[in-house]
């Protein structure tokens, strides 16, 4: 984990909140609006084993995954890793595997493909 994200297990312990009030946080946080992600599918996993593990009901939230819209609009990349589709459109993403720096490189991924006619929200 150190070495995908630089967070340790010591921080964690040390700086780390109880997951069942993050989530009511972050909840409370998105509301109602739709939940925009790169390879969505892997990060709602995650969210849904905390919900249940915390015993929180699922999100009713629309979850809107971009790397399709990209496959799609973009099939001839090499990957479809979210550090190439960044450069592919000129974006870049200054701590990979932070969740706000990701976030961060999504929203802008987001709005380049809302902007070229890719993504409809």
């Amino acid at each position: 984990m150190t070495t995908l994200t630089g967070l340790s297990h010591d921080q964690l312990v040390k700086s780390g909140r109880p997951l069942a009030a993050v989530l009511a946080e972050l909840s409370d946080f998105v509301g109602l609006l739709p939940v925009i992600g790169y390879n969505l599918r892997f990060d709602e996993a995650f969210l849904l084993n905390a919900l249940q593990r915390v015993g929180q009901a699922r999100w009713p939230n629309k979850m809107i995954d971009v790397k399709p819209n990209v496959m799609k609009a973009e099939p001839f990349l090499d990957n479809f890793k979210l550090s190439t589709v960044l450069k592919q459109y000129g974006g870049v993403n200054e701590q990979p595997h932070q969740a706000l720096s990701d976030a961060r490189a999504t929203l802008r991924l987001a709005d380049k493909l809302i902007e070229g006619g890719a993504l409809k929200l």
